[in-house]
């Protein structure tokens, strides 16, 4: 009897209605490296003090072209007899500075990936582990050395810390507030291991004053005709809140602030105290209408850092140091929409508007978290790249003879072997020392440690409940493998989960993104306490009666009142006396 029609059956049934593997952990390929590369190298271009731009890029995978290449722009003319399995990406780049220029090609030997999982490296098989990191942000909630509130971004190139701290601040009648400042922790940068730098705190609104001016960073949050300024008083008025800044008895500025969205808002509440604080600190020579100059928020900027009539240089260089610190693979991997996104001034702007919810994230929920292994590789080069992209800032400043460009290329052109040499060091790959084709569970394996994750350097970096088994983690990692030596540092992915999307990521939802919603709301009510009072002021500048009244023009007064307006007679010379004019 022919049971062939009962096999095939079974065989159907379990292909349709088993679960199956997620061929997201076995699809491990070369090209991702070189792509991966590829957009951090393009975040490390440059076109400021100097140029540093990439012209094109060539992929080279003949076995005889790449032994070629590699033995010539190699000081070690030794051919190892194991072999690496390796292509090569050659990077064409082109420099200027100081009125010098060259072009010049730089070559990178990338590890090949075969069967989806391994690569060679002097003979030997191993696998590149998946590291699991944050998905954009993390927060020190669960830190017990913590002394303030902090949020920070990790990108390829650093980490971008946010901190929160709380003043108080006196108003004119005397009444005493209490207000936020969200400020940027800029540390120093290092260069081979040693910090050039003190830690500094930096209002954000600095950054964005400096950037874009007073009035148009105010309107890129929805601040502009809500705060103001002045060198002579305001009057008490009930919707606002007026203070007095005094440098010295010469150097007098006011403030004018609306009282609803002060009393009611944390980010207007850091713009507000970062103006009050430069007019109270302002140095001879200046007033309170030199806010409204863009090159005194970059002087005011790089006082943090110098104090040698260099601030302006160094304001400008901080705001460079800023831009060049978000890359093009954390701009992509941040689930927000792109106009949120879009530059490192809009990524303050989202940090500090949301401040409050991210520092409510759950570290220890792996939805919030993502894995990565190409990414990882191609950062072991691009940190190497980013330190000697630190250094050209100084030689461009002390040089300016032709052997600049000399000094450049000595940055830039990294030996072709840099990558497989710092891989064969690495501490997140494994080696493969199977006996059977049953390998599958190399391919799932999983580690915090790497590049930029919390157990970078050591174990002691990650906190203790990181460690720990999170309800989480059900379906997506598994709880029966963990490391003998260091439990709750790896494990293996579970292979059955099909919630793995673009990024790696284990969720679809996106980052927190209410303020906006939120803030209108609130402007609204703003809106609605002003038209109150414009509507009234007009009626008795006119002598009219809005309640019930029935004149066309009094009805337009209440309508607009009503709709929360702010109405004020028109002044202009092409307008009667009289006629009304509708602010939004």
């Amino acid at each position: 009897m022919n049971n062939s029609w009962q096999s095939k059956f079974i065989a159907d049934y379990n292909d349709k209605n088993r679960p199956k593997f997620n061929d997201v952990f076995f699809s491990k390929s070369d090209d991702a490296i070189i792509e991966d590369l590829k957009a951090m190298l393009i975040s490390c271009q440059r076109d400021k003090y100097f140029t540093v731009k990439i012209l094109g890029f060539d992929t080279i995978e003949d076995y005889d072209e790449v032994n070629r290449l590699l033995i010539e722009n190699n000081d070690n003319i030794t051919v190892p007899i194991k072999d690496s399995y390796l292509k090569i990406l050659k990077v064409t780049y082109y420099i200027e500075v100081n009125g010098y220029s060259d072009t010049f090609d730089v070559y990178i030997a990338v590890p090949r990936v075969f069967e989806g999982a391994y690569i060679i490296l002097n003979g030997n098989t191993y696998f590149p582990s998946f590291q699991l990191v944050d998905g954009s942000t993390y927060n020190n909630t669960l830190a017990k050395s913590s002394k303030v509130q902090k949020i920070t971004l990790k990108t390829v190139f650093g980490a971008l810390r946010m901190i929160r701290n709380f003043y108080d601040y006196q108003t004119t009648d005397g009444t005493v507030l209490n207000g936020t400042v969200y400020s940027i922790m800029s540390n120093g940068a290092s260069y081979k291991g040693k910090k050039n730098a003190v830690d500094r705190k930096v209002p954000a609104f600095k950054y964005l004053f400096a950037k874009y001016g007073l009035y148009e960073a105010l309107s890129l949050f929805g601040f502009d005709n809500t705060i103001f300024i002045s060198k002579e008083p305001f009057e008490e008025e009930e919707n606002y809140y007026t203070f007095k800044c005094q440098a010295t008895t010469s150097r007098i500025g006011y403030v004018k602030v609306a009282k609803i969205l002060f009393d009611n808002d944390r980010v207007y509440q850091s713009a507000v105290i970062t103006i009050l604080d430069n007019l109270r600190s302002l140095k001879t020579g200046y007033t309170a209408e030199s806010l409204f100059n863009k090159d005194y928020w970059v002087i005011s900027l790089g006082a943090h850092f110098v104090k040698n009539n260099m601030e302006y240089e160094k304001g400008l260089s901080a705001l460079y140091s800023l831009e060049d610190q978000y890359d093009i693979v954390t701009k992509k991997n941040i689930r927000l929409p792109y106009e949120y996104k879009s530059n490192i001034y809009m990524i303050l702007r989202w940090m500090m508007a949301e401040f409050s919810n991210i520092r409510l994230k759950d570290n220890t929920d792996v939805t919030n978290k993502r894995i990565r292994w190409s990414e990882w590789i191609a950062s072991l080069y691009v940190m190497k790249l980013n330190t000697g992209m630190y250094r050209l800032n100084d030689i461009a400043r002390r040089l300016k003879s032709d052997t600049i460009i000399k000094r450049f290329r000595q940055c830039i052109d990294i030996k072709p072997m840099y990558l497989i040499s710092e891989l064969q060091k690495s501490g997140i790959k494994g080696f493969r020392n199977m006996v059977n084709e049953r390998d599958a569970i190399l391919q799932l394996k999983w580690t915090f440690k790497g590049p930029t994750g919390p157990g970078e350097t050591s174990n002691k970096n990650l906190e203790g409940r990181l460690k720990r088994i999170s309800p989480s983690h059900l379906g997506i990692l598994d709880f029966n493998t963990s490391s003998p030596t260091e439990p709750g540092t790896s494990g293996i992915m579970c292979p059955l989960n099909q919630s793995v999307y673009d990024g790696y990521t284990f969720t679809s939802d996106g980052e927190p993104n209410s303020w906006d919603a939120s803030f209108n709301e609130l402007k609204q009510s703003y809106r609605d306490a002003i038209g109150v009072k414009s509507a009234f002021e007009l009626a008795d500048d006119i002598g009219a009666v809005l309640e019930g009244a029935d004149d066309g023009k009094n009805r337009a007064i209440y309508e607009m009142y009503q709709m929360g307006k702010s109405i004020s007679l028109a002044k202009q010379s092409n307008y009667q006396p009289g006629d009304l004019i509708v602010e939004d």
